[in-house]
């Protein structure tokens, strides 16, 4: 959960960014603050896990403080990738071919939330990750230090409903990401009523609590959406798009400090095999289903779901906006990443 700013935060904030590239040592900083050295540690430890700084070990014990935006997340032989396992990067395996080609190794982590893939990326723990626009355009917002490389696709999302589907009822969804948008879309579409809505922590644990009726309805993800059908035959899931238009999914993302060259080595063959889903997918099935252990049929029936295309479409992400004008984020802040692609 995103929390705003507290008083010390701000001013540490202040300061760090006044102290530019080069950060500050932590004594200095506590110096600065007026506050207690286990008042500004305690802090500064909440800001780095949340991605906003970084401590540095420099001249022994002393820890330098800079701001995540100002670190140098340089390609070397190894490429780390974080992603949420979904059936939307089937493409994955031929990408990683093609980098190995270029003397690339890469390293996938797999994540549990889309925003724990964003912050880690703005911690240059990750050179690269896979989330939603949407997510982005928030931690942006918040200034984390991430941009947006290219698109992966359009779609992919269903909502499930035990009941009436003008009455919700209680809904699951993932925070902050594009189930999060496009169940507001809906509701707004559709007129439906909700309770409230909660979000779960894993695809696992939206099923688990679905099936055993903590939630009333639920908005997920492929290949889960197929599972759930697959499971049990009288739920149908409703597809966002046929009633709110197609909408955008996820990005590539990286830090912001990622040099131009090193995005140029792995956009060629991050395009080409984008392309290659169309032309290879039951090829990439076999393979991606080792990578995130589902069955390969489920992954190759589930994909139907997407479309997918490197670019970004303006008026299309646009268009989500009129389905919601209480979106979790603003039309500018998303126009405000699409300024920053590499594409």
């Amino acid at each position: 959960m995103i929390v705003k700013e507290s008083g010390i935060e701000k001013k540490i904030l202040d300061i760090l960014r006044e102290a530019g590239p080069e950060g500050i040592y932590q004594t200095d900083l506590v110096k600065r603050t007026g506050y207690s050295k286990g008042w500004v540690s305690e802090v500064l430890y909440k800001m780095e896990k949340n991605g906003l700084i970084r401590r540095i070990s420099d001249k022994g014990k002393t820890k330098r403080i800079i701001l995540s935006k100002y670190l140098d997340p340089k390609i070397g032989r190894v490429v780390r990738v974080g992603f949420v396992r979904s059936s939307e990067y089937i493409f994955v395996p031929h990408w990683i071919k093609r980098l190995k080609d270029k003397g690339l190794t890469v390293e996938l982590e797999p994540y549990s939330r889309v925003m724990d893939v964003v912050r880690d990326i703005a911690r240059g723990l990750i050179h690269l990750g896979f989330a939603p626009i949407y997510t982005v355009a928030i931690y942006r917002r918040l200034d984390f230090p991430v941009r947006a490389i290219a698109g992966v696709s359009l779609n992919g999302a269903r909502l499930f409903t035990r009941g009436d589907r003008g009455d919700l009822g209680v809904i699951g969804t993932s925070e902050l990401s594009t189930m999060h948008t496009v169940v507001g879309s809906y509701i707004f579409a559709s007129r439906a009523e909700f309770a409230r809505v909660e979000y779960y922590g894993s695809p696992d644990e939206a099923i688990q609590n679905f099936m055993g009726g903590r939630y009333d309805s639920l908005a997920i993800w492929e290949p889960y959406a197929t599972m759930i059908e697959n499971k049990v035959a009288k739920y149908r899931g409703i597809r966002f798009e046929d009633h709110i238009g197609d909408y955008q999914c996820c990005i590539l993302v990286s830090h912001r400090s990622l040099d131009y060259r090193d995005i140029d080595l792995i956009l060629d063959p991050y395009i080409e095999s984008i392309k290659m889903v169309e032309k290879a997918q039951s090829d990439l099935s076999q393979k991606y289903s080792r990578i995130i252990n589902i069955d390969r049929y489920l992954i190759e029936r589930s994909i139907k779901s997407y479309i997918y295309t490197p670019y970004i479409d303006r008026q299309q992400i646009t268009g989500i906006f009129r389905n919601n004008p209480v979106s979790i984020v603003s039309e500018g802040s998303i126009l405000s990443v699409l300024d920053d692609m590499a594409i």
